[in-house]
């Protein structure tokens, strides 16, 4: 049943636009770290650290590596800084927008919401949901993590 609620939840966000998502000021700050499998089964880990304020501009960084496959040199590796962002739900889904690097090549824009399970409902797992997009590639990657914690305070 908890995992049905926050399915849910991340449902009806995914089905609202991923940029401009608008909600009532709150001033929050995130932070989490951790690691969760990709649709091929590879392991992605990823950390950040972002706040947003009253007017719903935000600051923070954001680090990504999708690894390939054991034994390959296929990993993505996306450094990401935060300007703006929204209080989805508050205290539990956050959305963080800005640019980033992938691979060292500049001129991307990056989308995330962070979910902190614990503060939905007691035990449930943290999810995460990664879209980075430039001229002509994207990537995207979502899950609930396998291992570590988000933490919306």
């Amino acid at each position: 049943m908890k995992k049905l609620i926050l399915a849910i939840a991340i449902a009806v966000i995914l089905l609202a636009p991923m940029s401009g998502v608008a909600s009532a000021a709150h001033i929050t700050k995130s932070t989490g770290g951790g690691w969760f499998y990709d649709s091929d089964g590879n392991r992605v880990t990823f950390g950040f650290n972002a706040h947003t304020d009253e007017v719903l501009e935000a600051e923070g960084k954001f680090q990504l590596v999708a690894h390939g496959a054991p034994g390959s040199d296929d990993d993505i590796v996306v450094h990401g800084s935060f300007t703006s962002g929204s209080v989805t739900v508050p205290d539990v889904l956050e959305y963080y927008q800005g640019t980033c690097s992938v691979n060292g090549v500049e001129g991307y824009e990056i989308e995330v919401y962070v979910g902190d399970g614990d503060n939905a409902v007691p035990s449930m797992e943290d999810y995460i949901n990664v879209r980075v997009t430039g001229d002509f590639e994207w990537y995207f990657w979502w899950s609930f993590l396998k291992g570590s914690n988000i933490k919306i305070h």
